[in-house]
């Protein structure tokens, strides 16, 4: 449990100061680039006024626009920056530990406070790492952004629980039998040529003492974990690099488009006095006034009413390229939002916060009720037949592969949120909220009718089979997945398609998630001893 909690805490910590120092960042921001939205705004009052003077204007949004790249280029280094440090020292403590395995010689004092250092700055690395990967998969369509990210997150705790299971069965069932099953004979019958210490009988002397020990034998099996995760990490670093270098050609290749299509026609103005209108409307389709933008948006999701109010402010060429780049820049991450120097007095932080605090409180509730029970209190789970069944599945590998089906369930659960249409579903902030706090009153009192070596309510559960134990405990994951990847998805579509609002709400979220692993962390202690009856 202290490990979780140091971890998290580490989690949470870092996710209050990264929010902390954008928000102040963001202040400043506001402050410096108040005088961009006056070039900009020139360039508004010309469209929607219908001034003739247009080659003075474009000559200014040329000016802005040439700002507004360097800007971006800024929030891309310190995006970039975000996720590539933390993950680069992630990789030196991985570095490190996969060589502190050779020293067999290190005082277990010492060994005990470098792995608490190491989990306490990994804690640190994979929340801020995590806050910049979903705040860039935010800018991509969930199909190729945020649904594989956490897909790829539950298949490698499902990797690590098969293996955990399958050293388990490499291990035997020795160390079972001894603490469990030293009265009965039939599963006991089962271990072989190790007579002399079964028929030993089972007391408290026999019980291993959870002492820190030194370390005195190199483990191969964990130097091969360390060096493993050592090379999945540096993987992770190029891949990550490679998503930011497309990002950029991407937004790189628009600009491009802009500037040609300017020097084809600089002069070209039509009867009403338009000047190369249609690269005009890209040039400025994030520069409308945010009532504008914000109201055409809710027309795309078909509010006619406010379709009708737009009508007569926008001209109708830049409803339709509206509506057309919005989808473009969806689903080709072309971050060229040139707005954000005009967020609203709130600040972005403040802007981001209020549309996705639904989702945090929900993530909040899932995380909270997913620790308070996993694993603490389903690691006391046993199956019904333990020690009076021949099979490993229903003794020592009862724990381990309830491990794998927790992982099995969660994974399922995150590919099934893929299928359910989001955007169909209205107010789904708070009916996440809703969902999460009723699964955690659900979940907690399933888990008290599953079998468990200590359990007050023993006498209370109705059925007595392992299925229903590991039904439910699947059925706890399935939901857990569903939840985490909805409300992922969910969020970035409620603020901004941009670099920095999409940082900020995923800092949020990853502040929400972890917050509510520590609180969980806190409370599986409290919940095991109410489920087991300890004093």
């Amino acid at each position: 449990m202290w490990f979780s909690i140091i971890y998290n805490g580490a989690s949470v910590l870092s996710l209050a100061v990264v929010i902390l120092i954008q928000y102040i960042t963001d202040s400043n921001n506001l402050f410096m680039t108040s005088k961009a939205t006056k070039g900009i705004s020139s360039v508004q009052s010309m469209i929607f006024k219908r001034t003739k003077n247009l080659s003075i204007s474009m000559m200014s949004s040329s000016t802005s626009l040439e700002g507004r790249i360097d800007t971006r280029h800024s929030t891309d280094c310190a995006s970039w920056y975000m996720v590539m440090v933390p993950l680069a020292v992630y990789l030196a403590v991985f570095a490190i530990s996969t060589l502190m395995v050779f020293y067999t010689s290190i005082q277990p004092q010492i060994f005990l406070l470098l792995t608490l250092s190491g989990l306490f700055i990994c804690g640190v690395c994979t929340a801020i790492a995590t806050t910049g990967v979903v705040g860039t998969a935010g800018l991509f369509p969930a199909t190729l952004g945020i649904n594989p990210f956490f897909n790829g997150q539950a298949m490698g705790g499902l990797l690590v629980a098969c293996a955990n299971f399958t050293a388990s069965i490499l291990n035997g069932p020795l160390h079972f039998v001894l603490q469990y099953c030293s009265k009965n004979i039939p599963f006991k019958a089962t271990v072989h040529n190790t007579n002399e210490l079964v028929d030993e009988p089972y007391n408290e002397t026999n019980q291993e003492k959870t002492v820190c020990i030194a370390y005195e034998e190199v483990s191969l099996a964990t130097a091969g974990y360390f060096s493993m995760g050592t090379f999945v990490l540096a993987a992770c670093m190029l891949g990550y690099d490679y998503v930011d270098r497309y990002k950029r050609r991407v937004r790189k290749n628009s600009f491009a488009l802009v500037e040609d299509e300017s020097a084809k026609s600089p002069d070209k103005v039509d009867k009403d006095g338009d000047h190369n209108g249609e690269r005009l409307e890209l040039l400025v389709v994030d520069s409308v006034p945010e009532s504008y933008t914000s109201a055409f948006d809710h027309s795309v999701n078909g509010n006619l009413s406010d379709t009708d109010m737009i009508t007569n402010k926008i001209p109708m060429s830049y409803q339709n390229h509206k509506l057309i780049t919005s989808e473009v820049r969806r689903q080709d991450s072309n971050d060229t939002d040139f707005t954000e120097a005009t967020e609203n007095t709130q600040g972005v932080l403040g802007s981001v916060w209020l549309p996705v605090r639904g989702v945090a409180v929900s993530l909040f509730f899932t995380y909270f009720c997913t620790l308070a029970v996993f694993p603490a209190w389903t690691s006391e789970l046993i199956s019904d037949f333990q020690c009076t069944s021949l099979s490993r599945l229903r003794n020592d590998l009862f724990v381990p592969l309830s491990f794998v089906i927790f992982n099995v369930g969660d994974l399922v659960g995150r590919f099934m949120s893929s299928a359910i249409k989001i955007e169909e579903i209205k107010n789904l902030s708070g009916k996440l909220v809703w969902i999460s706090i009723a699964r955690t009153f659900v979940f907690f009192f399933l888990f008290l009718f599953c079998k468990a070596r200590k359990n007050r309510f023993q006498n209370w559960i109705p059925f007595h089979a392992d299925m229903q134990s590991w039904t439910i405990q699947f059925m706890f994951a399935v939901t857990n997945g569903i939840l985490t990847n909805i409300a992922f998805c969910h969020a970035p579509r409620l603020v901004e398609n941009r670099t920095n609002p999409q940082q900020v709400a995923s800092a949020i979220l990853n502040f929400a998630m972890t917050f509510g692993l520590l609180i969980g962390s806190f409370s599986s202690g409290p919940f095991l001893e109410f489920a087991s009856g300890a004093p």
